[in-house]
């Protein structure tokens, strides 16, 4: 067994039936989120699923549910939201994405 984490990119997520999160989309073109949320995946050797190694948010382990309950299921529709509203409190401030947003003065530091 690796010790490695298992990185799947550029899922689909099916947001048709979320019309927040495509009304928050358009809103935020001129200020995007970290798309993480909407085009990675990471599964550690637990079988743990977050979107990177940089954030603490696990939207569910495989154990528990297939991988495409959890890419579509409200863990991880929450993480979106959370994304969307540039709410970054549970990535870590070594993550470029957020440590550039906090030197743009766009963040605070979360942890």
């Amino acid at each position: 067994m690796t010790s490695q984490p298992i990185f799947i990119t550029d899922m689909e997520h099916d947001a048709s039936n979320d019309a927040e999160t495509k009304k928050a989309l358009e809103k935020l073109a001129l200020d995007p989120p970290c798309s993480m949320p909407w085009q990675h995946i990471l599964v550690d050797r637990s079988g743990d699923v977050s979107v990177c190694c940089l954030n603490s948010y696990v939207v569910g382990n495989l154990h528990d549910a297939p991988l495409e309950d959890l890419w579509n299921g409200p863990s991880m529709c929450e993480l979106r939201r959370r994304f969307l509203n540039h709410d970054y409190s549970s990535c870590s401030v070594r993550c470029p994405f957020v440590l550039a947003r906090v030197k743009a003065g766009k963040a605070q530091k979360n942890t």
